[in-house]
């Protein structure tokens, strides 16, 4: 059930596996610089959105919800604002939504180690070793994100060997 519900509302695509680490430095509205590579040994939720954009503004509470959920386990979120605008200006837009995740400020251009966008919001899961391991286009929930990760935590089990099924016994 867990899966099936994971499957129909958060249709994510699958990176490349073995795929290089992905790094991202950029300002966040505090002043500061951040870099992805910091948050490496914790799974980080990237989530790319701008203020003009509704459905991004709508999964902000989901992903803050998240974030207080799991910032002191495993996970992060990390919002990147991509629109030009000042640190100022995005500061006061998100402060209403006392978000508790760093928010970095790209402008417009594409982003450096990540896939080209279809559009905002798109969110993007780094493992703890860096590497992107999933990218959705389209608003999240705080429940599939969490379900997502907890799915991806998970080694893959094997499939059942036709040996492995007891034979009926000959009458």
């Amino acid at each position: 059930m867990r899966r099936s519900v994971l499957a129909a509302t958060l249709l994510f695509t699958s990176a490349l596996a073995g795929a290089e680490p992905v790094d991202l430095t950029l300002p966040t509205t505090d002043g500061s610089t951040l870099s992805l590579s910091s948050l490496r040994g914790r799974w980080v939720v990237v989530n790319v959105w701008a203020t003009w954009c509704s459905p991004c503004i709508k999964e902000l509470p989901e992903l803050a919800a998240f974030h207080a959920e799991h910032k002191s386990k495993d996970a992060t979120v990390v919002g990147v604002a991509y629109e030009n605008t000042t640190a100022g200006m995005l500061s006061k837009f998100i402060e209403p939504y006392k978000l508790g995740y760093p928010v970095m400020m790209a402008g417009t251009t594409p982003l450096p180690g990540f896939p080209k966008m279809k559009g905002v919001p798109t969110t993007f899961i780094l493992n703890p070793k860096g590497e992107l391991v999933r990218t959705y286009t389209g608003p999240v929930t705080a429940a599939g994100v969490e379900l997502l990760i907890d799915d991806l935590r998970e080694p893959a089990k094997p499939a059942a060997a036709i040996h492995d099924t007891p034979a009926r016994p000959a009458t």
